[in-house]
């Protein structure tokens, strides 16, 4: 397994993983409705966001992506058939470790209750602070 940071030729295939989830599922053209495009992906990395691959054999099988503008985690996905392998919890300590070195005492995420993703943040220490409009579960964690 090898982690390593996003770099532009992978943005591609993290969009194949993106649309691969089971939970959580949302195609390339409801990404691309709201903004989430190749390109604009492409460039708000080396601002303010930074991002993670997990390859294994040479492909990319997860990855994850922080924004120290808001202390966040934003993305952090598997391939479906990767799953249970503990690439999930090597992009979220990477993406947790470069939020906490930004200054940040406290993280944020969002996630929909009661799913796979949400008792994967809780087991981390991870804790909900409250539901949003859209009925996603706010979770904060603390240094």
């Amino acid at each position: 397994m090898n982690l390593r940071e996003i770099c532009e030729r992978d943005i591609p295939t993290i969009f194949e993983i993106r649309a691969s989830v089971r939970e959580n599922r949302i195609s390339r053209a409801d990404l691309a409705e709201i903004g989430v495009t190749e390109a604009t992906v492409t460039a708000s990395l080396g601002s303010h966001r930074k991002g993670w691959v997990v390859e294994e054999a040479e492909r990319l099988v997860g990855f994850s992506m922080a924004d120290s503008a808001d202390g966040s985690i934003f993305a952090l996905f598997v391939d479906p058939e990767s799953e249970g392998r503990g690439y999930g919890s090597r992009l979220h300590d990477a993406a947790v470790a470069w939020l906490f070195s930004r200054g940040f005492e406290t993280i944020a995420l969002t996630t929909d209750p009661d799913t796979r993703a949400h008792a994967f943040y809780l087991r981390r220490g991870w804790v909900l602070s409250r539901l949003n409009g859209d009925g996603e579960a706010c979770l904060t964690l603390s240094r």
